[in-house]
């Protein structure tokens, strides 16, 4: 082997091409393994200038148990967080190699908000049924939205200058419907990549705004779980024998139905009534049914019992006005009283309203000002959110989860207060609203009429 290593290479016309490796002198060998540094060095910083940013001087909400005490700095790389240690740790070290600086000057930075309740991008004016995408009439628990989803909507900006990166689009519940349809996550990002997490939930409605009774209504959650299962055992056999379901549910249906029972997706249910969300408990106890209780107006009056079923809720805190019987009992102290109780919860305002998603952070600003502890309004709108939905990689600042975060001008909670920056997968976003533009068009003074001036237009 060592004398084929010593042997010169030569071409055809029997000069020399290569020294034997061997025969190099140890000088040249080390300015060969320099040069060799020094071109890996070069590809890793263009690597990691493309994509990496380094945030500096940063007061950090992580939403871990590790606590990030003074000024710390936030390394994002591909779409992650790589790193994250007490300012300057990070700063001149390999791994920060060529990554773009900034500096953020002692501003509070959070995970991305994420909205759990929404109908972003499948929604753009709720009064013009020609801009809904969330509703049908041929499929009933099978129903996804995500297809009519519009990662351009008008909306999605206001959304993400109110601190929101990630959001649960729901579909629409139908005045005669109980099951309103699946429910996807998207990122409200610019990439044009927006799913996080396809199809995870199912959507039903149990109480008194149903056109049916509850007894009636927890039979066709009953019998509609049975017959998926029976479905279940052997599909083609079904469909070849030409079987139809005695409840109208198609193929789709009676899948996604499935899923539930199995627990791979979540059962997300509108409920309010104490009453009612005792008898969900009862019905999903000893099943492998997730159920998530949205809306929940009286949760807090079973709190115990929600918290003894591990059963997370979904609410508006500052809804404290009851709409009809069922939310007679709303209270602005739900939330304190749930977090006192152990229970899981997150803020998210009603599907329908995504035009005022950014609401979320006041419903906790409001949760605070009657006894919920600000951390604990901080993990209702980030963290708990992505335990609930199982999205591991969000809701916190950590190595290796997605780089969505939030640089704020002040604390978050209050109204007064906006973001600067906002990440998401790793890279800003423009938080520029058409409302933004909107006011800059008419403010500012033209030779034009305004309807030949742009909205972008100097």
């Amino acid at each position: 082997m060592t004398k084929h290593l010593n042997r010169p290479i030569v071409n055809k016309q029997g000069r020399r091409m290569i020294m034997p490796l061997l025969n190099l002198k140890k000088t040249t060998l080390k300015k060969i393994v320099g040069l060799a540094r020094i071109l890996v060095l070069a590809l890793m910083t263009t690597a990691a200038t493309a994509e990496s940013f380094l945030l500096l001087n940063a007061r950090v909400y992580t939403m871990t148990d590790k606590d990030a005490p003074g000024l710390s700095d936030i390394l994002l790389r591909d779409g992650r967080i790589v790193a994250i240690a007490p300012a300057p740790a990070l700063r001149n070290t390999a791994k920060s190699a060529g990554a773009e600086r900034i500096d953020l000057q002692d501003k509070i930075v959070t995970p991305g908000f994420i909205a759990p309740r929404s109908s972003l991008g499948i929604i753009e004016i709720e009064l013009l049924e020609e801009t809904r995408d969330d509703s049908t009439t041929r499929y009933q628990a099978g129903f996804s939205p995500l297809g009519g989803f519009n990662p351009d909507s008008t909306l999605i900006p206001h959304a993400r200058a109110g601190g929101i990166t990630l959001a649960q689009i729901l579909p629409r519940m139908t005045d005669h419907s109980v099951f309103a349809g699946l429910g996807s996550i998207v990122a409200l990002d610019t990439d044009g990549k927006s799913l996080v997490k396809e199809e995870n939930l199912l959507l039903a409605r149990f109480g008194g705004e149903s056109d049916d009774s509850r007894g009636s209504t927890l039979d066709f959650f009953r019998d509609s779980f049975t017959e998926a299962k029976e479905w279940a055992k052997d599909p083609n056999a079904w469909n070849r024998s030409g079987r139809v379901s005695e409840f109208g549910l198609k193929v789709r249906d009676l899948s996604a139905l499935e899923a539930v029972r199995l627990g791979r997706k979540l059962f997300m249910v509108e409920v309010h009534k104490k009453s009612d969300i005792l008898a969900l408990l009862d019905f999903v106890q000893g099943t492998s049914i997730r159920l998530v209780l949205s809306g929940a107006s009286e949760a807090h009056l079973a709190s115990e019992q929600i918290a003894a079923a591990n059963v997370p809720v979904i609410l508006d805190a500052t809804d404290n006005i009851a709409d009809n019987f069922d939310e007679l009992t709303a209270s602005l102290d739900a939330p304190r009283i749930l977090y006192e109780a152990g229970v899981t919860f997150a803020f998210g305002r009603p599907a329908f309203d995504s035009a005022l998603a950014l609401r979320n952070r006041q419903s906790a600003g409001v949760a605070v000002a009657y006894g919920l502890p600000q951390e604990a309004a901080l993990a209702a709108l980030t963290s708990n959110v992505a335990d609930i939905f199982g999205l591991k990689d969000a809701g916190r600042i950590a190595p290796g989860h997605r780089g969505d975060l939030v640089v704020w001008n002040a604390d978050p909670l209050q109204v007064t207060t906006w973001p600067e920056l906002v990440f998401i997968n790793g890279k800003p976003q423009p938080i520029t609203t058409r409302s933004d533009r909107l006011r800059k068009r008419y403010l500012e003074k033209s030779e034009r009429p305004y309807s030949y001036v742009g909205l972008d237009a100097p």
